[in-house]
């Protein structure tokens, strides 16, 4: 072989004869291209260091296991209210509640219950209280298809007030 006393390559090289064109001309690209010019796809392995490259697929198997959190603010007379649209695969971590002002005129059948088109309080059905303190429920529920979360408000005597519906979850919304 040959040595030629050559250091380094140039900006644009073939790799073999008749081979792809790597072409790092253009500042701040590379492209990779096939004998005629034009340009050609890279299939990049899936990184296992850290500074390998990383593939989407990979990104999004570790947001789907981050914890999130999603919350929405309802009202007294509010009814059935939507909280967030998850995905199937997903797990809801927990749920809590919070007045976030004073209820006025509330009584014992004044209530805040959080769940899904199968059971309205899957995931709170207890322990909302309307005078500020906060409710928590741990519910660890896995969801078997993408599920609407709603938080359902019963007035009963309640003339004014709100509170903060909070889901705590693994994996992803429906968008």
């Amino acid at each position: 072989m040959k040595q030629y006393n050559l250091k380094g390559v140039g900006s644009s090289f073939e790799l073999g004869k008749k081979g792809v064109v790597v072409d790092g001309t253009d500042a701040g690209s590379v492209q990779i291209k096939d004998v005629d010019g034009a340009l050609q796809n890279a299939v990049p392995l899936a990184g296992t260091n850290a500074n390998e490259m990383v593939l989407k697929s990979q990104l999004d198997g570790v947001k789907a296991q981050q914890i999130q959190r999603k919350s929405v603010v309802v009202a007294h007379d509010g009814g059935s209210q939507n909280v967030v649209n998850l995905t199937s695969g997903s797990t809801v971590l927990g749920v809590v509640v919070t007045a976030t002002n004073t209820w006025t005129g509330y009584n014992d059948t004044t209530n805040i219950e959080v769940g899904d088109s199968g059971d309205t309080n899957r995931y709170f059905d207890e322990g909302f209280e309307p005078d500020g303190a906060q409710g928590r429920c741990d519910a660890q529920h896995s969801l078997g298809a993408d599920t609407q979360i709603t938080a359902l408000v019963t007035q009963g005597t309640a003339g004014a007030g709100q509170a903060r519906v909070t889901v705590l979850f693994s994996g992803s919304e429906v968008v």
